[in-house]
């Protein structure tokens, strides 16, 4: 009995020293795995999308940090580009005489037999370049800051530099050189407005190699502001 009596304090006082710890935590790790994600936390629902790893305040109930979200082109952004490219059915020489386009500016890779299409296969290319250029947005903000988070206009802008210039040619540009230098203001717990501000100015003479070019920068950069 004695022993039993010992166990059962024993087992008490880790359970009050437990739930001491619990209570005084301020932050909840909660992982997705990039799918849809429900955290139940006192009586309050926050919901996060693409999300791999959220830190979430126990007390106020809200997203203190995100780490890794998945950014993705809108509809607005893909109806950007398209309207600033011209949809060829028949495969066309490009500026670099080494490569070959088709569609909705694809670049004809080896092995792709694509010198006469339809309009079906166009718009099928299209969304597989568009899933490239999801994941070029991706491994360009992960150079930078993780704290940084963007708003939609600006991965749309971006995503349009990105199909027109491809990744590196964005790398090579101004704009990125002031990219990778924007700081982090804590007051807000974003990227310094103004760096940002300065930073999407540089697109407007990013990799101009043709007159449409002007134009489409401006329009880009606009975008970006939003």
């Amino acid at each position: 009995m004695k022993r039993n009596a010992g166990y059962n304090l024993l087992v008490i006082f880790f359970m009050i020293a437990m739930c001491h710890r619990f209570y005084s935590l301020t932050t909840l790790e909660v992982k997705a795995d990039n799918i849809k994600h429900i955290a139940i936390l006192n009586d309050s629902v926050i919901e996060n999308k693409l999300i791999e790893t959220a830190k979430i305040d126990v007390n106020n109930k809200s997203i203190l940090k995100v780490k890794n979200k998945k950014y993705t082109l809108s509809k607005i952004g893909k109806d950007f580009i398209k309207s600033n490219e011209t949809c060829v059915l028949d495969a066309y020489n490009d500026p670099d005489p080494k490569r070959r386009s088709v569609g909705w500016g694809h670049q004809i890779r080896p092995g792709e037999n694509l010198e006469h299409i339809t309009q079906k296969k166009a718009d099928e290319l299209f969304e597989k370049d568009i899933e490239w250029v999801n994941d070029a947005i991706n491994r360009l903000i992960a150079k930078n800051d993780n704290r940084f988070t963007y708003s939609q206009g600006f991965i749309d802008g971006l995503g349009s530099l990105i199909y027109n210039c491809g990744e590196r040619g964005v790398t090579l540009t101004e704009f990125w050189s002031r990219w990778q230098k924007c700081r982090y203001n804590s007051k807000i717990g974003n990227i310094n407005e103004n760096d940002l501000t300065y930073t999407i100015s540089a697109v407007k003479t990013s990799r101009i190699s043709a007159p449409g070019h002007i134009q489409r920068r401006y329009r880009e950069h606009l975008m970006m502001l939003n």
